[in-house]
Parts: C-alpha cells; sequence; structure tokens
C-alpha cells in the first residue's frame, strides 16, 4: 500500500517522498531525525509501527506454549477413557464367542444325549477360559431342551463385574 505522506504530516523539515510507506522510509536514508520522528508517532488512519517488528517477543512465544500445552492436557483425559472402552469391547467379544460355542457344542451333543445327560441329573457346568468364568446349565421343558449359557468376567479399570447370558431351546426334530 502506498501512502502518500506531506512533510507536514511527517513533521519534517525536509520534503518526504511521497511514493514510500512509512516502514520503508524509517528502513531507507530518509534522515535519521525524520526518519525516527516518523517511526514514534502515529499518523491517523494509520496503524503505530515501531522499530522492530520481525520475528516474535518471548512472551509470545511462552504464552503460546502455555496455551498449547493447556490444550494437550484436555486431549490426554480421551486416551485412558478409550482404552477401557476398548478392554470392555474386547472382553464382551471374548465372552460372546465363548458362550456361543457353548451353545453350538451343546447343539451339536444332540437333542437324545443331552435328554440322558439331565436323566443323569448331571444339568450344571463351570469352565474358567482366560479371565472369563462360563456356567451352563440345561434343563427339560415339555420336551424342548433349555440351554442358558452365562459368562462374567471382570475389565481392568472398570467396576464390578458383567456378565453376558445366551438362551436357547433344542427340539427334537424326528
Amino acid at each position: 500500500m502506498i501512502n502518500n505522506y506531506s512533510p507536514q504530516t511527517a513533521n519534517c523539515s525536509e520534503p518526504v517522498p511521497t511514493h514510500l510507506s512509512r516502514r520503508r522510509m524509517c528502513r531507507e536514508n530518509v534522515s535519521a531525525e525524520c526518519a525516527r520522528r516518523m517511526c514514534r508517532q502515529n499518523v491517523p488512519g494509520q496503524p503505530l509501527i515501531l522499530n522492530h517488528t520481525n520475528g516474535f517477543s518471548i512472551i509470545e512465544v511462552i504464552v503460546s506454549c502455555v496455551i498449547l500445552g493447556i490444550a494437550v492436557l484436555g486431549f490426554m483425559n480421551f486416551f485412558p477413557t478409550s482404552s477401557t472402552i476398548n478392554a470392555r469391547a474386547d472382553r464382551r467379544n471374548e465372552a460372546g464367542v465363548l458362550a456361543e460355542d457353548k451353545i453350538e457344542e451343546l447343539r451339536i451333543i444332540g437333542f437324545e444325549a443331552l435328554e440322558d445327560t439331565i436323566a443323569l441329573g448331571d444339568t450344571t457346568g463351570t469352565n474358567t477360559i482366560g479371565n472369563i468364568i462360563r456356567t451352563w446349565t440345561i434343563r427339560d421343558s415339555n420336551n424342548i431342551i433349555i440351554a442358558d449359557v452365562n459368562c462374567i468376567w471382570r475389565t481392568p479399570g472398570a467396576p464390578g463385574h458383567s456378565n453376558l447370558r445366551i438362551m436357547t431351546q433344542i427340539a427334537n426334530y424326528e
């Protein structure tokens, strides 16, 4: 932007070039006294230009580092929460797979073999796989066998226990 200054505006005794901006006049050798006065005074309608405007001050750098540090600390709270959520999802998925495996195992055994097992009084079972305790119960209800599989586990970093329960009915198709 080209500023047209008159000698009266710059308060200099010598004529000031009209094709130079204030900053450039201060950098060039337009009489040291005139340049000093022009760089110190604020011309109406123009921002005040200081002699040394290159770079950042140490205060600006410190303030920006503090703001950046606060922002980073705010995001750091998300990481423990997300890892707990991921651990819960992993355990729930693992428990679901174990429960489905037991249901399929009971279906493969078949209706008649399960009926014989119930007649012998062997209707419950428990085993531990990893950190998951899997229990199952079978019972006969009007010629339909009901299989109930329950998985219980504790997620590290989460309060209490979690459980997953799957029930199915196995019928005689003959």
